[in-house]
């Protein structure tokens, strides 16, 4: 048995009729002809890690959003860190000192 990735099949530009029938026979002809590469199927354990790499891009990401908005806000209030930062311990120290005239901006 092959798997065969659905955008790599060629197919005529005019031909936009999709029955299952002639998807069968389209596929039976490529493949009599030997104009079909299969592709590799990762096992699972394989696309765990996947799935595990594509969680931690996306929350590597978040977590930049969340940095800048709270470095806007800040910068809004005119509050700046003495010293460069890398939201390290001594700037979260810094942050936690920091207080606002009112609770919805504290909150935030």
């Amino acid at each position: 048995m092959q798997v065969v990735a659905p955008g790599k099949t060629p197919r005529a530009a005019a031909d936009r009729v999709k029955t299952d029938r002639k998807d069968a026979e389209l596929l039976a002809r490529l493949l009599l002809a030997g104009q079909l590469r299969a592709v590799h199927v990762p096992d699972a354990w394989l696309e765990s890690v996947r799935h595990l790499a594509r969680r931690r891009e996306q929350v590597r990401g978040e977590v930049m959003r969340a940095r800048h908005r709270v470095s806007k806000l800040l910068l809004v209030h005119g509050r700046v860190c003495a010293e460069p930062t890398s939201w390290n311990q001594r700037h979260r120290r810094w942050l936690s000192a920091q207080t606002f005239e009112h609770e919805p901006t504290a909150l935030t």
